[in-house]
């Protein structure tokens, strides 16, 4: 059982997550670091990372320093992919806790491999906070897999409000307003994650690039 009691607000990110996957099918992104190098300088409190994060097909050479090892990846992800998908500017990170279940810790005969939850707190810019987290043996583990949890969660949001916007135009060119009225509303579902204001801008003039090209 978790230490952390679950909000109002998981409810909500785990619908949003089973719509973003229904919605993408097939398309669907999923995020990992296999590999990840620590180095900490305990005088200073800073730690650096240098790892390779896995998105889909994609590869992206990850390197950055922050105070302590998820500062350091969320800064550092954040910043290598942000341009790409452009929607990640709109969050920070809010807290970072670690814990054991104690009730499990104190029945074990061996008390070094208790398993631990990490959880992190994220903001966007209306104000919400988005809980992630995860359950293992290993602290940095828990801590890096709570980080590519919302690195996916986010990333494939973006994903799913692109297709959606590209599908109510398909369906309104072809006249089938039921299609649009559906897609319209699983984008209203969608943009309760954050604003997509930017998104949608580059969407736009990805088109209008396209459609001077032709």
């Amino acid at each position: 059982m978790s230490n952390i009691n679950s909000t109002p607000q998981e409810l909500i990110q785990a619908d949003i997550d089973t719509l973003i996957r229904e919605v993408l099918e097939g398309s669907y992104y999923n995020v990992a670091i296999n590999k990840l190098d620590i180095s900490e300088d305990l005088v200073n409190d800073s730690t650096k990372v240098d790892c390779l994060l896995s998105l889909g097909d994609k590869k992206y050479p990850i390197k950055g320093e922050g105070r302590g090892i998820v500062d350091a990846l969320f800064g550092s992800i954040l910043h290598t992919l942000k341009k790409e998908y452009v929607s990640l500017e709109n969050i920070t990170l809010q807290d970072f806790l670690v814990t054991v279940d104690l009730n499990k810790f104190w029945r074990k005969k061996s008390k070094t491999d208790a398993k631990v939850e990490a959880v992190i707190f994220v903001n966007n810019r209306q104000g919400q906070t988005f809980l992630f987290r995860h359950t293992c043996r290993s602290m940095i583990s828990a801590s890096v897999s709570c980080v590519t949890k919302m690195v996916e969660y986010y990333v494939n949001s973006e994903r799913a409000v692109v297709h959606l916007k590209t599908c109510i135009k398909d369906s309104a060119k072809r006249s089938r307003g039921d299609l649009t009225e559906r897609f319209t509303s699983e984008l209203s579902e969608l943009v309760r994650n954050m604003s997509y204001e930017k998104t949608i801008k580059k969407l736009k003039r990805s088109e209008m690039n396209e459609e001077g090209d032709n």
